[in-house]
């Protein structure tokens, strides 16, 4: 939960917290795994926000512990520059390596790199969510499927707006497994914020 009155007294008290408990912050159900993306997305849409777009702070400020492993942040520098801000445990151990502070662009070249910078700078600017979704191996050869549901979330002002993603492949990749190749990459849906989703 996110403040105390998700917490219960078992004889030391409770953990004090400066966040806020809305009614709102009830909704959630972070007890099931069963869907990770519904939840992703009831988390992002009750951020308090006075536009369409909630703060990044915000969003950091309210993990959901369930969520973390699987998220990433993309600051979006240009369309050539997409840099990983954050990137959560089960990614890191899935690709074998912490690409925090790294171009991911570096990693998707070609047209792959091409479709997520295009979906990622519609998802600020809409602004919308989007479901994307890719191919992938190991690197014992094992093929399954990847997807990803992306929101926008506003910085500071004057920097590039960011994008908070939950990816999740259709099987647990092994520890010692990481994914080696993505293919098929594409943009399987936009999501509706409040603006419509682009044609």
């Amino acid at each position: 939960g996110y403040g105390e009155s998700m917490f219960v007294d078992i004889g030391a008290g409770i953990p004090e917290s400066d966040v806020p408990v809305t009614s709102s912050d009830v909704a959630i159900d972070v007890g099931s795994e069963a869907d990770l993306f519904k939840t992703f997305e009831d988390h992002w849409r009750l951020l308090e926000s006075d536009s369409l777009i909630p703060r990044l702070s915000e969003f950091l400020n309210r993990p959901i512990p369930i969520l973390q492993p699987y998220v990433t942040i993309l600051d979006l520098v240009s369309p050539n520059e997409l840099t990983f801000r954050l990137v959560g445990t089960a990614i890191t151990e899935t690709f074998g390596m912490d690409a925090t502070g790294q171009n991911i662009l570096s990693f998707m070249p070609g047209e792959a790199g091409k479709i997520l910078s295009d979906v990622a700078f519609q998802i600020t600017s809409h602004p919308c969510g989007a479901k994307i979704g890719s191919d992938v191996a190991t690197a014992t050869g094992r093929a399954m499927t990847s997807e990803s549901v992306g929101f926008p979330l506003l910085r500071k002002e004057n920097e590039s707006a960011c994008v908070v993603w939950l990816n999740l492949l259709g099987e647990p990749a092994h520890y010692g497994e990481p994914v080696v190749q993505m293919s098929n990459f594409k943009r399987s849906a936009w999501i509706d914020v409040g603006a419509g989703v682009p044609e």
